[in-house]
């Protein structure tokens, strides 16, 4: 049965590790949890996620409109990857793939 497809876009401030390594385990086991199969009524029904993060150091002196820029960049960036990716926008002022 063809399902159309939707594509949503979400923002989620949190206190996170302060590690980026930990960050980026964690957001990898998170794109793992939503890529596992739901079945509902007896169809299945595959989601993907793809996971842009724009790091806070501290002190940051950014504004939070760039911090939000800079997540969609790691976002585009991990689309552009392929499907299930994350990328991390950091304090070194680009994308990297976690």
């Amino acid at each position: 049965m063809p399902c159309p497809r939707w594509v949503d876009e979400f923002a989620i401030i949190l206190r996170a590790p302060t590690n980026p390594a930990r960050i980026a385990h964690v957001l990898q086991q998170t794109v793992v949890m939503l890529s596992r199969p739901l079945f509902w009524n007896g169809l299945r029904f595959e989601v993907g996620a793809s996971i842009g993060a724009a790091l806070v150091g501290r002190p940051h002196h950014r504004r939070i409109t760039e911090l939000f820029t800079e997540a969609d960049i790691a976002l585009y960036d991990a689309k552009a990857a392929g499907r299930n990716k994350v990328h991390l926008f950091g304090d070194e002022g680009h994308s990297r793939a976690a």
